[in-house]
């Protein structure tokens, strides 16, 4: 079913257009390349790995669809609905989002180079690791039979420029660890109501806000709030190590300070030095203690889940985990932690580039 156009409609006045009823259709790997979708209710509908490349759904309706891994390349969405959209992994490359809703969508890992996001409202949204910078996309030719898409169209827009954001309302939209370089149309003032983090690429110009002012929380096991981080988004999980890396890293100076100060103390009564060796070895010990209740066991679990999420085989857990004996074990846990947070966001390019990840779409 598609939407009904009028008799000598003049493709620009899309309200006297009747929608197609899909709401809770489920699509999945349906080819939909060039469907007229004009003002159609997808709304809940599921459409993950879906062809949409070229579609016209200028006005739809789809809140709340399921569009996970989704083909959007070069498809008209102006104005359309996805409040609340999952657009995990969405392929969304030079499509057109001028003044769509995208308020409290799910568009983790998404692609979004050469995008056109012109007024669109982003509220809420999560994009962490997605990208709208300029990309040299090249690897998209080896996709075009899969896509169903002419070769020569899919190589004229492998090298996109960076995604449009004119006018687009950022307001709390998450964009931990995403590519925000060569992005077009971002203004300082719209960045600065978005969450980024240190990882986060920024365009030229632009200075990296303050963190927000709602920090990622619950992330430590000694409150019993985490047991597992299997069904986090990479975003958040990557968020959680870093806080963990960057608290880490914090325990481990001002241990090393105190131990500094310990060292320093000159006394030449064999007592004196000896009750100083006491409380330095007292409070190292106390802070090896505090490691073990506070971050051993987030440190473990985090390690775990992004060595998953990496398709990392290292099953045992290192001893400095376990039992770390010194402020510079401490810190090599954070170390870890923190190379291994940097290398979540590369997922979606490895995932993306393997020949025959993408599914064969049906006709």
């Amino acid at each position: 079913e598609v939407s009904v156009r009028p008799s000598n409609w003049d493709q620009k006045t899309i309200e006297i257009v009747t929608g197609a009823k899909l709401r809770k259709s489920v699509l999945r790997y349906a080819n939909l390349s060039d469907a007229y979708l004009v003002n159609a209710d997808l709304q809940k509908a599921d459409l993950q790995r879906a062809n949409l490349s070229d579609v016209d759904l200028r006005g739809g309706q789809l809140e709340g669809a399921n569009l996970t891994g989704g083909y959007l390349m070069t498809g008209k969405l102006q104005g359309a609905d996805l409040t609340s959209a999952n657009l995990k992994g969405a392929y969304l490359l030079e499509t057109k989002l001028m003044r769509a809703n995208l308020r409290s969508v799910n568009g983790e890992m998404a692609w979004l180079n050469g995008a056109d996001l012109e007024g669109a409202n982003l509220k809420d949204a999560k994009f962490q690791c997605a990208d709208f910078g300029r990309a040299n996309l090249s690897w998209l030719e080896n996709f075009h039979s899969a896509w169903g898409m002419d070769k020569d169209h899919i190589m004229s827009i492998a090298g996109l420029e960076g995604a449009q954001l004119n006018g687009a309302d950022l307001t709390g939209v998450r964009l931990e660890g995403a590519n925000l370089s060569g992005v077009r149309g971002l203004t300082q003032e719209q960045l600065d109501k978005s969450c980024i983090s240190e990882r986060t690429s920024l365009p030229d110009g632009l200075r990296r806000p303050q963190p927000c002012k709602e920090p990622l929380i619950n992330f430590i096991p000694e409150a019993q709030k985490v047991t597992s981080y299997s069904t986090w988004g990479i975003g958040s999980l990557q968020q959680a190590a870093l806080t963990v890396s960057n608290s880490l890293n914090a325990f481990s100076s001002a241990t090393d300070k105190q131990l500094q100060q310990f060292s320093e103390v000159s006394t030449k009564n064999e007592d004196e030095q000896k009750k100083v060796s006491e409380l330095s070895k007292t409070f190292l010990e106390e802070q090896l203690a505090a490691y073990d209740k506070q971050f051993k066991g987030v440190a473990i679990l985090l390690r775990k889940e992004m060595l998953n999420r990496l398709n990392i085989n290292e099953p045992e857990v290192p001893i400095l985990f376990n039992s770390p004996t010194n402020p510079y074990g401490i810190r090599q846990v954070a170390s870890t932690i923190d190379k291994l947070a940097g290398q979540l966001c590369s997922v979606q390019q490895k995932r993306s580039k393997i020949v025959g990840t993408v599914p064969m779409l049906t006709s």
